[in-house]
């Protein structure tokens, strides 16, 4: 409007209309990318090179809230956890990965996202105890 008003416009200026007249300005969200930055992921090798961790979260017919936990080998692709509880807690999700090294080999690397359970100290400290490298994406990426 204050440019069809043939007014000088410049930030200052609408931020002090915004101001006087309590109007709220909405910032462009532009998302950054640092896809530069990352090291593409080397292709596995065969064995439990490389899982893949990540939740999941539902609700049930009345509204019940429901977390699920999958791990997946991401060479061949096998589902190694898979547990749905009402919540997960670090401790739950350390219990579930102890259980599949058991079963099956220890990773050289877990790729998760940033969700609370997987950023929290305990997971962490546990990684580093057992030898295991964390490597965190965006959510809802693949890389």
């Amino acid at each position: 409007m204050l440019v069809r008003a043939d007014s000088l416009v410049n930030k200052t200026k609408v931020y002090r209309l915004s101001q006087e007249f309590g109007l709220v300005i909405l910032k462009k969200w532009t998302r950054t990318r640092a896809s530069h930055l990352r090291v593409p992921p080397s292709p596995t090798q065969p064995g439990s090179e490389r899982w893949a961790i990540d939740s999941v979260h539902d609700r049930t017919r009345d509204e019940r809230s429901l977390r699920g936990l999958t791990a997946i080998d991401a060479h061949t692709h096998e589902c190694l956890v898979l547990i749905v509880r009402r919540s997960l807690s670090p401790a739950r999700v350390i219990d579930a990965v102890e259980r599949a090294i058991a079963a099956h080999s220890k990773p050289q690397r877990i790729i998760c996202d940033n969700g609370a359970e997987f950023t929290s100290d305990h997971f962490d400290a546990r990684a580093y105890q057992r030898g295991v490298a964390l490597g965190f994406i965006l959510p809802g990426r693949k890389t």
